[in-house]
């Protein structure tokens, strides 16, 4: 358990699928993102992000099978010890779509004879 500022990401491992994505502060749409983004680098543009709620949480020690860990428990409303989160649910795409190949209309080197294939960006949100 780390100390995480506001529009923070916060990691977290998960014994079976995660129930979201969350992020330390009530924040924007478009700053939960750009949290997610900054820590996840390209691999978020596989995740679905369209919709964030404002909760509360607060951190609580639990014995697991590997001993003692902290916890992150989730509220609706405000309380003692708990703190300001946003989430979105985790919605994943399983199977990551390929990327678009196209070739330029003119070669890039006039006296090559090999087209050069293009990736197209996709916006992953």
């Amino acid at each position: 358990m780390g100390k995480y500022h506001d529009g923070q990401f916060i990691s977290l491992r998960w014994e079976d699928e995660p129930d979201g994505l969350y992020v330390k502060g009530h924040v924007s749409l478009e700053e939960f993102r750009d949290a997610a983004w900054k820590y996840y680098g390209q691999d978020i543009q596989w995740y679905t992000i369209n919709e964030v709620s404002h909760i509360y949480g607060r951190w609580s020690m639990e014995t697991t099978e590997d001993g003692p860990s902290s916890m992150l428990r989730t509220y609706g409303e405000p309380g003692r010890g708990r703190f300001k989160i946003t989430k979105s649910p985790y919605i994943y795409q399983y199977i990551k779509p390929e990327p678009i190949k196209t070739v330029p209309k003119e070669p890039l080197i006039k006296r090559s004879l090999i087209p050069v294939p293009m990736i197209e960006w996709r916006e992953g949100f």
